[in-house]
C-alpha cells in the first residue's frame, strides 16, 4: 500500500488531515440531512451554526499543517481538501434557502454539482497513479472505482431519461377519432 511507504511522522499526518477532513465532510452531510429532515426551528439552526463552525475550524487547521505534509500524502490531501471544501461550503451556505427548497420539494442549486465534483475528486485521485505505490488488493481503490462507475451509469441514465422525455414531448400522437374531427 501506498501510506506504507511513508515515515511514521508523515503518515501520523497524513491520517490527522484526513480525519479532520472526513470530519467536516460528514458535518456538511449532516448540515444537508437536517435541513431535509427537520423544520426550522432555533434549536436546529444552532446546532447547524455549531457544524458550520466545526467545519470552518478542521478546514483551517487542514490548511494551516498542509506545508507540513509531503509527497504522496500532500497531493492527495490537496485533493481531498479541495473537493471536501467545495462541498462542505455548498452545504453550509444558505441554509435559510435551503430549509425553504426542501419544504417547496425542490432541489438546491447546485445540488448536482456536487456528484460532477465528486467524480472530478475521484479521476484525479486515481491520475495520481497511486499503483506505483499499492497492491492490485487495495479496497480503497476498488471503492473509488465503483462510486464512480456508479455515478458514471446514473449519469448515462439521466442523460438517456432526459433525451426520452423531449423525444416523447416532441412526437405528437394523434387518435384516429382526434383526425376524423
Amino acid at each position: 500500500m501506498w501510506f506504507e511507504r511513508l515515515d511514521k511522522k508523515q503518515f501520523t499526518l497524513y491520517s490527522i488531515q484526513e480525519a479532520r477532513l472526513n470530519t467536516a465532510y460528514w458535518l456538511a452531510a449532516l448540515i444537508n440531512y437536517k435541513s431535509e429532515t427537520l423544520d426550522e426551528t432555533p434549536i436546529t439552526m444552532s446546532e447547524i451554526e455549531a457544524f458550520v463552525r466545526q467545519i470552518k475550524l478542521v478546514l483551517k487547521e487542514t490548511y494551516r499543517d498542509l506545508p507540513l505534509q509531503e509527497g504522496i500524502g500532500k497531493q492527495l490531501i490537496k485533493l481531498q481538501f479541495r473537493y471536501v471544501g467545495f462541498f462542505s461550503h455548498h452545504f453550509s451556505k444558505n441554509i435559510r434557502k435551503r430549509f425553504l427548497y426542501n419544504c417547496l420539494g425542490k432541489e438546491m442549486p447546485g445540488d448536482d454539482q456536487i456528484v460532477k465534483e465528486e467524480m472530478l475528486f475521484i479521476k484525479r485521485k486515481n491520475e495520481l497513479n497511486l499503483d506505483e505505490y499499492s497492491s492490485a488488493e487495495c479496497l480503497n481503490e476498488k471503492w473509488d472505482r465503483a462510486i464512480y462507475m456508479t455515478y458514471d451509469a446514473l449519469n448515462l441514465r439521466t442523460k438517456a431519461s432526459a433525451s426520452w422525455t423531449t423525444e416523447a414531448k416532441d412526437t405528437t400522437w394523434h387518435s384516429p377519432a382526434h383526425e376524423r374531427s
